[in-house]
């Protein structure tokens, strides 16, 4: 599983329509429901309820959303800290140099 995998299934979980979160994270229909195959394959377990083209996350799908969410705020949380940190290191080494 990729990063992109768990912010396709929080963008659909969301939408609870394929083609809407497709939309909103500016990819193509077929590119998003592969990803939900996948992370469902990948996992052995049915997350969402395909009915009247409308998708109902299933029990199982809201423990994965939950979990899904909290390892992207974390990883979104580690991105920014190690590039503040690369930016205050840059700063800092700029400043020496002048010297």
């Amino acid at each position: 599983m990729s990063i992109r995998h768990f912010r396709i299934f929080i963008a659909v979980a969301e939408e609870e329509n394929i083609t809407k979160a497709a939309k909103k994270l500016y990819l193509t229909q077929p590119t998003v429901s592969i990803a939900i195959k996948e992370i469902e394959e990948h996992y052995g377990a049915r997350f969402f309820e395909r009915i009247n083209q409308r998708l109902h996350i299933t029990e199982e799908g809201k423990r994965f959303l939950d979990y899904a969410k909290h390892f992207i705020a974390m990883y979104d949380e580690m991105e920014i800290a190690f590039k503040k940190y690369r930016l205050y290191r840059e700063a800092s080494h700029r400043s020496q140099c002048k010297i």
